[in-house]
């Protein structure tokens, strides 16, 4: 995978995190309107934060992949942002911080498909 394929697909992920959540948010308040710049902050997030794993591990030679590209670090964030005390945040921040987690995880999955794949730790 590229930066370029990693980018796209965190973009993906994010904006569709954020209709799933408008959406619900517009059928439990029918009088709420879309919220288009919602929308672009999400998806420009969401393939920022793809990224990150080559920022932090860059792809300088072919067994770069190391604890940020590995699926000990994809369920510790998962853990940090939908764990029982991810439940005492606010709504939106919790929302924002679990579809961060998950546009990082979309890096992971991607790079788990290549013959290289990803390590356990």
């Amino acid at each position: 995978m590229n930066a370029r394929q990693h980018f796209a697909i965190g973009v993906g992920v994010g904006l569709v995190l954020n209709l799933l959540k408008q959406g619900v948010q517009m059928q439990l308040d029918p009088t709420r309107k879309f919220k288009w710049l919602e929308l672009a902050g999400y998806g420009a997030i969401g393939g920022t934060i793809a990224l990150v794993p080559d920022m932090i591990e860059p792809a300088s030679h072919p067994n770069h992949r190391a604890f940020f590209h590995s699926a000990t670090c994809g369920g510790i964030a998962v853990y940090a942002t939908h764990g029982e005390h991810a439940q005492k945040w606010e709504p939106e921040a919790r929302h924002l911080a679990q579809s961060v987690c998950w546009c990082y995880v979309s890096h992971l999955a991607a790079d788990a498909t290549t013959p290289k794949s990803i390590r356990f730790i």
